[in-house]
């Protein structure tokens, strides 16, 4: 009831404005022309919290924006001709893709093999490897991160250098007893900006070019090995594109099945002489 008197406040104040009594259905607000606003087209924009003035302000601003659109699309229709068929042909056409997406879209959800072996990953990157190209540097490597105070750290930074399996074991031990970071990245290759970030200081692309980076700050070293790189220009890792080859795949597959779809459909209607080209 609220509502219906807030309508009629509403409705009162128009015909007052307007200095004219119009003979319309009690429910009408407004109008423009031949056609009406009710107050059933505007009840969803109220909400039933708001206090009655704020309440009568949206109201308010609905029927002028209303109002407003309605005397746009008069203007439109007269200043643009066949303006109605080419709506109405736009429709079609939108209505027509709309139907045959969502058709498409249920057949490919039906046929679609999802799984994807290695070998057909590996033989997709190696066939096109040229639209695999970086725009990031990548490296593989050790990063350490150890007090400055830790005990003989002369032999760690000795250590985190060699190839020797040996002091690759008494550099994992050091860094257990004493290190707050020793990380390998399980031998993946990492964007240089995640690493980067490590340093007290970022590093630059330059400093790539070194096999061995080391910074300190107050209280640390930082330590790093680059065992591998690539950089802004090379092929990219397998192993950084993997899901992207998966994707390009996935998507070549769709595309076969509408396709097989299109000709089927056509090659049955051509057999049972439902189409003619003249």
């Amino acid at each position: 009831m609220k509502i219906f008197f807030l309508y009629l406040i509403v409705l009162l104040g128009l015909i007052a404005c307007n200095n004219e009594a119009i003979n319309i259905d009690k429910n009408t607000i407004a109008r423009v022309n031949s056609k009406y606003l009710y107050a059933s087209d505007i009840e969803y924009i109220l909400n039933y919290n708001t206090n009655s003035e704020d309440s009568a302000e949206l109201v308010r601003e609905f029927i002028k924006n209303w109002i407003n659109e309605e005397l746009k699309l008069i203007k439109a229709e007269n200043n643009i001709s066949n303006i109605q068929s080419d709506v109405n042909l736009q429709l079609l056409k939108y209505r027509n893709r709309l139907i045959i997406n969502k058709y498409e879209q249920k057949i490919i959800q039906q046929k679609l093999d999802t799984i994807i072996s290695e070998t057909e990953i590996n033989q997709y990157y190696l066939k096109y490897p040229n639209n695999f190209i970086l725009n990031e540097t990548y490296i593989k490597g050790l990063f350490i991160k150890v007090p400055k105070a830790s005990p003989k750290i002369y032999n760690l930074i000795r250590w985190y250098k060699s190839a020797k399996e040996e002091d690759t074991e008494k550099t994992k031990q050091y860094c257990f007893d004493y290190a707050d970071m020793y990380e390998d990245f399980n031998g993946e290759w990492v964007n240089v900006d995640i690493i980067s970030n490590l340093f007290p200081i970022n590093i630059k692309e330059k400093n790539i070019q070194n096999k061995y980076i080391e910074q300190k700050d107050s209280l640390n070293k930082y330590l790093l090995n680059i065992d591998d790189k690539k950089l802004i220009g090379d092929v990219a890792p397998i192993n950084i594109v993997r899901n992207e080859i998966k994707k390009i795949i996935l998507n070549k597959r769709k595309i076969d099945i509408i396709k097989k779809l299109e000709v089927d459909a056509f090659e049955n209607a051509k057999n049972k002489k439902q189409i003619e080209i003249y």
